[in-house]
């Protein structure tokens, strides 16, 4: 099961960050913990901070809150740890799991089936027609669909989490 996370994250989008931080490990805690709300019971509810998830300790389990469905926004879970003189910020951003197995199967479906395509193409058993460039345009949808719906969700909350660790407001 961990060797197939391993390349499944390979392929889909998955972001790892480190970030530095002048404030001691207590106030970055405090302002992840003040940014947060507790998780919603529904998407309509959008709260009044930027993200939604728990804070226990120096590690935390986040969502950026947005006012929309996007099945593509992040998972973040990180940890602070006092470094130096500041504190260290590890960051993970995935997909939820049930959305990284349904394009895993998805995409995974579709590559083959490309692959199959093309090699009947390549030995003359079925003629080349333009409907056959319908799996390949679903694979390229799929995957920028997954990397564009995830990659802009993730570069928003890290600049939001980037603030937060710097002492800045995070404004959403």
């Amino acid at each position: 099961m961990r060797l197939a996370k391993h390349y499944l994250m390979r392929l889909l989008p998955y972001r790892r960050v480190e970030l530095q931080s002048p404030l001691p490990i207590t106030n970055v805690i405090q302002a992840l913990s003040d940014a947060v709300d507790p998780p919603r019971s529904s998407w309509l509810d959008l709260g009044s901070r930027p993200f939604e998830g728990t804070v226990t300790g120096a590690e935390f389990r986040i969502y950026r809150v947005i006012g929309y469905r996007n099945s593509f926004r992040p998972q973040i879970s990180g940890t602070a740890a006092p470094d130096g003189h500041g504190s260290r910020v590890s960051v993970t951003m995935s997909l939820h799991a049930a959305v990284a197995v349904f394009m895993g199967i998805w995409l995974g479906i579709v590559f083959w089936v490309c692959v199959a395509f093309f090699i009947a193409v390549l030995e003359g058993s079925v003629p080349f027609e333009p409907p056959l460039l319908v799996p390949p345009g679903m694979l390229l949808f799929g995957g920028l669909l997954c990397l564009g719906g995830f990659g802009v969700e993730a570069r928003k909350a890290e600049g939001l989490i980037m603030a937060l660790v710097q002492g800045r407001p995070a404004n959403a």
